[in-house]
């Protein structure tokens, strides 16, 4: 069981408006696993076009879960599950020609997700094979967090009572920038084709993960008060709206990188902000922390671009810190200037929580 507060937000398409924004405290648990509203906004008011709230027939809907954990809860978290077997059937193996993501499954209270790849029908490659991979807290993009773990991945026999695998075994320390790990080649296409195993059965396989992770410290995670994290924008060429990164927990507050497109004295620019706890309007709350925010460059030995931010008081109206004119865009989307790779930039922000 976990008690927990629940913001949820609809933001409004209107610039500076705030979003329209309910909050509840509830006890989750097996017996009563979901809560929220079923009158959240009237259909009326969703579709009123001077509340801007629906835009190209779209909406921008949040809801930010902040986990009440208190210290003496903290061994139970980090001993909450040890070890976890995961079999998911695949079908239609033989016309597969996209990798394929299977899970989520929680094991150490972290996300853990198979990813199926495909012979390569670009490049060919042979002889053929089925490559299989881990991934853990696949959208967790911030350096808070890092986990050891051992994994044996295969693929089952279709065979009854054959508990026969093509498997391997991994040992693999997993974090944001390394949370993939195995194999191109698990197993060669003919040896799965194999009639006389049995991998495959109408059309469709098992695929197994039993993993088993070093402990982690949930705690530790949700209290951090020092972090980088990062966001990744691709297609920035064509952006003409502003976006924001999955939240960050610093402080035990949900961090955003947010960037978008602006025009300054006629000229175009790149705007770049942090926000803190933006849709907590509700209740009050005020964070003292430090920042700085950067453009990361495709090849190692160029520095980012860089602008710190001065100390400032997050709080309730005071959520966001940054600059409209973080860099001129005709820069930012400049090969020459190293910061964009295969129409993708990747932005940086470091927070430090000052007590």
């Amino acid at each position: 069981m976990c008690q927990a507060d629940v913001h949820f937000s609809l933001y409004s398409s209107k610039k500076n408006r705030k979003p329209f924004s309910r909050q509840l405290q509830h006890l989750f648990c097996s017996g009563q696993c979901a809560a929220g509203f079923k009158n959240f906004i009237s259909w009326q008011d969703l579709n009123d076009r001077k509340k801007n709230f629906i835009t190209d027939n779209s909406i921008i809907f949040e809801v930010c879960v902040i986990p009440d954990i208190s210290d003496l809860e903290s061994d139970a978290l980090n001993n909450s599950l040890t070890e976890v077997r995961f079999r998911h059937t695949y079908k239609n193996i033989l016309n597969m020609e996209e990798p394929l993501t299977l899970g989520p499954f929680i094991a150490y209270d972290l996300s853990w997700k198979i990813l199926v790849k495909p012979p390569s029908i670009i490049i060919p490659v042979e002889p053929k094979a089925i490559g299989l991979f881990l991934q853990c807290n696949n959208e967790i993009y911030s350096d808070t967090w890092s986990c050891r773990a051992r994994a044996v991945l295969g693929i089952c026999s279709r065979i009854e009572k054959n508990d026969e695998t093509i498997s391997r075994t991994i040992e693999h320390k997993f974090c944001s920038k390394r949370n993939t790990a195995g194999w191109d080649s698990l197993v060669l296409w003919k040896d799965l084709l194999n009639a006389g195993k049995q991998y495959i059965k109408d059309g469709s396989i098992i695929v197994q993960a039993y993993v088993s992770p070093e402990e982690f410290n949930l705690c530790a995670y949700l209290s951090v008060r020092e972090a980088t994290f990062w966001f990744t924008v691709n297609n920035i060429s064509t952006l003409n709206e502003f976006q924001s990164s999955l939240p960050c927990f610093i402080a035990n507050l949900p961090w955003k990188i947010r960037i978008g497109p602006v025009k300054i004295n006629g000229q175009k620019s790149l705007s770049f902000f942090l926000n803190c706890n933006e849709t907590n309007n509700l209740t009050a709350w005020s964070c003292n922390a430090d920042a700085e925010l950067r453009i990361l460059p495709c090849n190692d030995d160029q520095k980012p671009f860089t602008r710190k931010l001065f100390p400032r008081i997050y709080s309730v109206g005071h959520d966001s810190w940054g600059t409209k004119n973080f860099m001129m865009w005709d820069d930012l989307v400049n090969p020459e200037k190293g910061f964009i790779e295969n129409d993708s930039v990747i932005f940086e922000a470091y927070v430090k929580v000052i007590d």
